[in-house]
């Protein structure tokens, strides 16, 4: 599918698509394709329908491309959707705030726990103060009272929580 001035309407180098951490979690499965396969015949009602359960990729591929959709209320509802996503993308791009310190991660600026280093800066956080690490070992420890449990949500109970601290270390 293309655009009104011809470009493609999919366009994996712009923004949500140029987002994704692999090229590859763009890239329809083979059972995706096949699925899509049975719903167009389904959806149109195809007569002799194929049977595209052991289809490779590239015949589900070709199937596709010589049975394009063609419904123009189709057409419009999927440029609609794109159209949606792309704007919704690049306003949250324009809104998102910069980070202040770089995370030292193998999926920068993700915001996944990956790979060794976010755990291992979470260790030393905890271990190498020894305020933070007494905090860590009584973490659990709950006062009796009810004004202990009522204390729980002021300034200088949170201030005491051991991931207030690790946070602020």
């Amino acid at each position: 599918m293309t655009n009104d001035d011809g470009s493609p309407l999919f366009n994996p180098s712009i923004l949500p698509w140029s987002a994704a951490l692999h090229p590859s979690a763009l890239k329809m499965t083979a059972n995706d394709l096949r699925n899509e396969v049975k719903r167009r015949c389904v959806a149109e009602n195809v007569p002799n329908a194929p049977r595209p359960n052991q289809w490779t990729v590239a015949k589900c591929t070709d199937w596709l491309e010589k049975n394009p959709i063609v419904a123009d209320n189709k057409i419009a509802y999927i440029k609609n959707i794109i159209a949606h996503r792309i704007t919704v993308a690049q306003e949250a791009n324009l809104n998102a705030l910069p980070c202040s310190q770089p995370v030292a991660s193998s999926n920068v600026g993700t915001g996944n726990w990956i790979g060794k280093y976010p755990r291992l800066q979470l260790i030393h956080a905890i271990v190498d103060d020894n305020e933070i690490k007494t905090a860590y070992l009584h973490r659990l420890v709950v006062p009796n009272g009810q004004m202990a449990i009522e204390n729980r949500r002021t300034p200088e109970a949170i201030a005491e929580n051991v991931w207030t601290m690790v946070a602020n270390r």
